[in-house]
């Protein structure tokens, strides 16, 4: 199997769509206007990185971008963080891939704001690895949605969007 096929098995556009879904759905329990769309950028990077996923699955519905990743200032976390320009850059294909897919399948409004207008829940996902990714992609919502995207972009360096 070349190196290409398993990029896209990986990070095929059903799975990258089911987590966008989740990450909508997080965004929306807190702002019913949806998230800026982008923000949609970020979330590949966050989920797909097994520091902040472990993060992230461990958060509540009450947690903060601060609470999260600031108060817990490890190395690995920091160094977790750092990386994150360079990977809204390559995860970017896919991200638009799975939005498109996600497009198909379900009602979304992108504008300024991206909503979608099913609401799911990670805790319907059968699979426990499943749950996991969808769970953390569903409180990566959350925590976006409180946070002012600039304050985002600028705490995280992001500069590639």
């Amino acid at each position: 199997m070349k190196s290409e096929d398993l990029v896209n098995l990986i990070f095929s556009p059903l799975w990258v769509s089911k987590l966008l879904h989740h990450f909508l759905s997080g965004a929306q329990q807190i702002n019913p206007k949806g998230i800026k769309t982008e923000l949609l950028y970020l979330l590949l990077p966050f989920i797909i990185d097994d520091v902040t996923r472990e993060k992230l699955s461990g958060a509540m519905i009450t947690s903060t971008f601060s609470s999260i990743f600031k108060n817990k200032d490890t190395l690995e976390i920091k160094n977790s963080l750092f990386n994150k320009n360079n990977q809204v850059e390559q995860y970017h294909e896919f991200t638009n891939k799975g939005l498109i897919y996600l497009g198909n399948i379900e009602m979304i409004k992108i504008d300024r704001f991206t909503n979608i207008e099913n609401i799911i829940k990670f805790q319907k996902e059968k699979q426990a690895i499943n749950r996991d990714y969808c769970k953390a992609a569903y409180y990566l919502g959350v925590i976006f949605s409180k946070e002012d995207y600039r304050n985002v972009f600028v705490k995280l360096g992001i500069t590639n969007i």
